[in-house]
């Protein structure tokens, strides 16, 4: 779980900047997809690492569901957005 917060935040985060030219409903699941995936990797390469018969995790299946994952909190995301931005 420490590995999967550490890689996508370091996914993440240099993507944020790109906020200050991008309206958010596009960056925000830019950098939800891009951690995602940083996530997943990152996930998968410690489960390869640290597992006793060094055995080779699945990535597909890791990266499909991270990508899920962030595309159901973006999609919570946008539509609090648009909420937000329908009600001011």
């Amino acid at each position: 779980m420490v590995v999967a917060l550490v890689c996508g935040n370091i996914g993440g985060v240099p993507v944020l900047p790109f906020g200050l030219g991008v309206h958010e409903l596009v960056i925000w699941p830019l950098t939800f997809g891009i951690s995602a995936i940083f996530a997943a990797i990152g996930v998968g390469w410690a489960g390869n690492l640290l597992a006793p018969d060094h055995a080779r995790s699945r990535f597909l299946p890791i990266v499909g569901v991270s990508e899920v994952a962030a595309t159901i909190v973006t999609v919570i995301a946008v539509a609090g957005f648009v909420l937000h931005r329908a009600t001011a």
